[in-house]
C-alpha cells in the first residue's frame, strides 16, 4: 500500500512539471507572435502618417494650380504662399507645418518599427 503512495505522489508531480512546460511552450510561441504584431502595429502607424502627409501634399499640389506663388521642394519644403484657407478650412499657410509633422510623425513611427525589429530579432537568437 506505501508503494501505491509514492507511484501517486510522482504521478501528480510529473503531471504539475509537464503543465508548467506546456504553459512555457504556448507562451513562447505567444510572445514570437506579439514580437511580430508590435512591428506590424509600429509600421501600420507610419504608414497612416504617410497618408496623412499625402493628402496635405494634395492640397498643396492643388493650391499650386491654382496660383503660381507656391514653391514645391523634396521633403518638408513646402511653402505654400497663398492667402485664404484651403478645401480643408485650414489657412493655406499653415499647410507647411501639418506637411512636415505629418513627415516626422512617419518617421518617428519608422524608427520605433526599426528599432523593436532590431530588438526581437537579437532576442530570439
Amino acid at each position: 500500500m506505501a508503494n501505491f503512495g509514492f507511484h501517486v505522489v510522482y504521478r501528480v508531480h510529473w503531471l504539475k512539471a509537464k503543465s508548467r512546460s506546456d504553459r512555457w511552450a504556448e507562451e513562447q510561441v505567444l510572445l514570437s507572435n506579439e514580437m511580430d504584431w508590435v512591428v506590424i502595429f509600429l509600421q501600420t502607424q507610419a504608414r497612416i502618417w504617410r497618408d496623412r502627409a499625402g493628402a496635405v501634399a494634395n492640397e498643396v499640389r492643388s493650391m499650386a494650380i491654382d496660383n503660381d506663388g507656391v514653391s514645391e521642394d523634396a521633403g518638408c519644403s513646402y511653402v505654400p504662399q497663398l492667402a485664404g484657407h484651403g478645401s480643408n478650412g485650414l489657412p493655406k499657410e499653415g499647410l507647411q507645418g501639418h506637411l512636415c509633422y505629418a513627415f516626422r510623425q512617419e518617421q518617428m513611427w519608422l524608427q520605433f518599427a526599426n528599432l523593436a525589429n532590431q530588438k526581437f530579432t537579437d532576442a530570439r537568437k
